[in-house]
Order: C-alpha cells, then structure tokens, then sequence
C-alpha cells in the first residue's frame, strides 16, 4: 500500500504542476500568439512521421504549406539540412516560437503534457506506432500494472495524462472498435493505414542516407538474398520487465545459426528499439543484428519470413502475402507481468506458435525448405480485418486529409475513406 500511494502520489503531483503551468500560463500564450494554418509541424519516434513528412515535401510547393520536421537528433537534422528539408532542432526557442504559431501538429507517439497545452488550439493528428496487441492507455503504464488492485490504484490510472486528438490515423473499422476506440481518445478515427506500408510496395523516392537504416546490413541482406539464400526476420517486442529471448536462453544462437548453415537461411535479429540489450549478435555466418534504432522497412520486402511475439510489426509484413511463424516463449509471464493482451492472441496470429526451438526450427523447415504454407488464407483473414487499404497510398490518404483541415490549396478531393467520429461511422 505504501508503494503503491508513493506512485499514486507522484503521479498527482505531476498531474497539478503541468495542469497550474498549461492553464495559467501556455494556454493564454496561445490566444496570444497568432496562428498561421499553413505551417504545419512534424514530430515522430517511429517512422509514419517521417514517410509522412517526405511525401509532403514531395508535393507542387508543398501544396502552399510551410513544413517542418522537430527532431532531438542532431544527425538526424543535419542530414536533413545536408539535402534541402525544412527541419527545427527541439527543444529551441526557434522550435518553441513555430509551436505556438503552428496550425497543425503530426505525431506517432504520445504527445507530453507540455507540447500539448502549446498546441491545445491547433489541429492534433495521431498517426500512431501500429495496430497493438497488447494493452495501451493507463493500465498499461509501468509502475501502475505492477500494483495490487485497489482505489489508489484506480485514482492512479485516471491521472495519467492521456490527451485528446482531433485525428487518429487507423488501419481498418475493426481496429478503431476493438483496439483503438476504447483506448484512444480522439474527435475521429480515420483508417487510412500507415505512411511507413508504403515502402513495402516500393522504394522511398528520397535519399538513400535518409531513409535511416543499417547500411551495412542492408548489404549483408542483399548479398545473401542475390545468392540464392532466404532470409528469416526475428523482431521481438520490448518487455517492461526486461529481458529478450537471448538472454531469457529461449535461443541458443549456435544451434540456431548452425541451422541456417544448414538450410541456407541468414537469422536477421531487429530488437525493439527499449529493448536493453544490443550488439550481442557477432561473428556468426548465418545470424546477425540489425541496429534496433534503424528503419528495416525499406528492406523488408527482402524478408522470406517473419518471427514474431508480441509485436504489431507482423501485422504490417502481412501487406507482403508472406509466412509468418510466432514465438511467445514467455506467454505466461508476459500477460502476467508485462502487457495485458487486447485481443485473442490465438486468432489474431496466423500462423504457427512455437515455444520452444525446436518447435521454431521444425515450423521455419516446413515453410521455408519444405514449402508447406497451411496458413495463407488466415493470413489474409487477418489482414482484411486489420487493413482497410493495402496498397501504398496511405500517406497520400491521409496528407489529403490534413491539406483539407489546414485549408491548403490544392485541386485534388480529399481520399474518400471510413472514418468513425465520436462512435459513428461516417464518409470524409
């Protein structure tokens, strides 16, 4: 009971401080400061702000519209700068002063309390990380899932800061009902799919160095693939208790890659950028590390198959009509201690659950090597459920979309597609 009032307390505190600042003083700096519709400001963790943000910049003058890409990275903006984008390094007071004058804000990740009070008067859009599997909202928060039920618990959950947005980029009506909706608070729910799917029907049309990926292993991929071999993808989720399937040992990386050398398959590992591991993977022929930082989705489309837990990732490979096999070794402790999941994991997932590695190598030999795929109409169960559109217009969807709210001239309509607004369904 202590634990959980000292966390329920800080909480609280957290709570007060940002609502005294946002109200007393961002809030009037906002009526005060004019706004400018047509400066519209993109911030991402994940990679649909930055697929977004390139097809916008794209566009006849940008459609009339004045971009910016805010990043911490100072690499990042430099690369940015090296080729002509608009980019604003943040936290500035040149970033400070486009926030208070922006007229639309591009996230795929929380927004903190203190950008959301300097953009209470704008237009929010959410493109979000993924379609989840696992629990987001409140109850997912560390620190809150590990306390014993009970009212402080439930006070805690409520004072988490989860804002509202004027849009929220969804993948299908399925996934605003049972996944987002209940979760998510937003004025509209859009399913548009993801800018980042994109790339999966094609190349990104920028720069090479600006895609963010891992050159080196991109070549390694390539080489492997141009020789004949497959290539199997393992992209595990983070788990808020610690820990992967290599130093849980649910993965003996010698028996694994003596299995690749075998079958003429390349093991590629992509951890999940919270992970708290890294660079473990060295001097195996058939196995290797994918920098877990760096986008793998321009490459994607080389991936022979996928191994999954947890991660919403599998959800966007099935957009390639390609096998996935699922490997949830640690099921009991994850929903236990981790996440919650939100949907039926055995439904949800088409295709194999391995918990084991023998069980692994037997479900990768009958797909890959045997060619036995018992799972391709599943898939597209799935995938039809999950996905609205697949194609590689997304980013073309919704960037209409936010053209037609910034009131930005252009001649073209605006994408038609589903949208839900406050529980209906409606045309935009």
């Amino acid at each position: 009971m202590i634990k959980t009032a000292i966390v329920v307390t800080a909480k609280l505190l957290e709570r007060i401080v940002y609502l005294l600042a946002g109200w007393l003083v961002i809030i009037p700096l906002t009526y005060l400061i004019p706004k400018d519709n047509k400066l519209i400001l993109f911030k991402g963790t994940s990679n649909n702000v930055k697929y977004l943000f390139f097809h916008a910049c794209r566009q006849p003058a940008a459609d009339g519209a004045k971009l910016y890409f805010m990043t911490r990275n100072k690499q990042l903006s430099g690369q940015f700068k090296k080729y002509g984008l608009p980019v604003l390094e943040y936290p500035s007071l040149h970033s400070f002063w486009k926030m208070f004058r922006a007229g639309t804000y591009i996230v795929d990740n929380h927004i903190s309390p203190l950008n959301y009070y300097i953009f209470y008067r704008i237009h929010k859009v959410q493109l979000w990380h993924g379609i989840v599997v696992k629990k987001v909202g409140p109850s997912s928060i560390k620190g809150l899932k590990k306390l014993p039920p009970s009212w402080l618990k439930t006070l805690g959950m409520k004072l988490v800061f989860y804002p509202t947005y004027d849009a929220f980029i969804s993948n299908s009506e399925f996934c605003t009902r049972e996944i987002f909706g209940p979760t998510i608070k937003a004025r509209r729910f859009l399913d548009y799919g993801y800018p980042r799917n994109d790339v999966l029907f094609g190349k990104p049309s920028v720069a090479e160095p600006l895609w963010g990926t891992d050159e080196i292993s991109n070549q390694r991929i390539e080489s492997f693939k141009a020789k004949g071999g497959q290539v199997v993808l393992f992209s595990p989720t983070w788990r808020d208790t610690g820990g992967e399937l290599i130093s849980d040992q649910a993965v003996d990386l010698a028996g694994l890659n003596a299995f690749g050398a075998a079958h003429n398959i390349l093991f590629v590992f992509k951890f999940h950028p919270s992970t708290r591991s890294g660079a473990v993977i060295t001097d195996y022929s058939h196995c290797m590390e994918y920098i877990k930082g760096r986008d793998i989705y321009p490459v994607m489309s080389l991936i022979d198959l996928m191994i999954t837990d947890y991660s919403s990732i599998y959800l966007d490979y099935l957009l390639l009509k390609k096998p996935l096999v699922f490997f949830p070794y640690d099921y009991q402790k994850y929903t236990e201690k981790d996440r919650d999941l939100i949907v039926d994991y055995e439904w949800f997932t088409p295709g194999p659950k391995c918990y084991t590695q023998p069980e692994l190598e037997a479900a990768i030999a009958r797909l890959l090597v045997e060619k036995q795929d018992d799972y391709t109409a599943r898939r597209q169960e799935i995938l039809d459920v999950a996905c609205t559109y697949q194609d590689g217009n997304a980013a073309e969807r919704v960037w209409s979309f936010i053209k037609e709210q910034a009131r930005l001239d252009s001649p073209r309509p605006v994408t038609t597609g589903r949208l839900t607004v406050r529980g209906r369904e409606e045309h935009a």
